[in-house]
């Protein structure tokens, strides 16, 4: 019985920090559904200032290569548009660029007068640690991940060896359970991390622990 409570706590650990990391990162494709484009008036200063961004989180830039590229510039030259003398430059038409360090990031495209027509934009990215606690319709989901944990850690000591199958089940079913959690253009975590994995894990264990003993 120590040896199934052992198994369990270390399965929950596991997850726990699972959960955790997939939810940290978030994907932003660049002007949504327009793309990198200066068709349609897209405001791309518009577009970054309503967003935080944090190291580790992507920017994915869909375009046509054959009318545009992506060029990471200093400050000087994307103030003067001048794209000769790039940090990076990215022409596959589908990029996607992982924000590594801290600090200002910015970008235009190179083709004669799209920047000047608006088609670039700069961020400032900041340390993981400062990300907000994901919220779901307004909710701190930190409250309710750990109230429910509670829960789930109550059950699993009443349940011993009983819950370590329903944890074993969800370990399985892990890889499956983190699609239906999903970050969205504008980096909003919308589900998993709130209220998905404690959920299935205090009904899981429960179905054993009380269905099955």
């Amino acid at each position: 019985m120590a040896l199934a409570k052992i198994a369990v706590i270390f399965l929950m650990m596991i997850i726990s920090l699972f959960g955790v990391s997939m939810a940290m990162a978030a994907v932003y494709n660049v002007g949504d559904a327009a793309g990198w484009t200066i068709m349609g008036g897209v405001d791309y200063r518009k577009w970054a200032d309503h967003k935080d961004f944090h190291v580790g989180d992507t920017l994915v830039f869909k375009y046509s290569n054959q009318y545009h590229n992506v060029k990471q510039v200093s400050q000087k030259d994307f103030l003067s548009c001048n794209a000769t003398s790039p940090i990076a430059i990215y022409a596959t038409g589908s990029d996607s660029i992982t924000l590594k360090s801290t600090g200002h990031y910015y970008f235009l495209c190179g083709f004669p007068g799209h920047c000047e027509a608006g088609q670039k934009f700069q961020i400032l990215v900041t340390p993981t640690s400062l990300r907000r606690t994901p919220r779901w319709n307004g909710l701190d989901c930190s409250g309710v991940e750990r109230s429910l944990s509670g829960l789930c850690g109550l059950l699993w000591s009443c349940g011993g060896a009983v819950g370590c199958a329903g944890c074993c089940g969800l370990v399985v079913l892990r890889p499956y359970l983190a699609d239906l959690g999903s970050t969205g253009s504008g980096g909003l975590v919308v589900l998993r991390p709130c209220l998905l994995r404690p959920c299935l894990c205090v009904g899981i264990v429960a179905l054993f622990v009380f269905g099955w003993s």
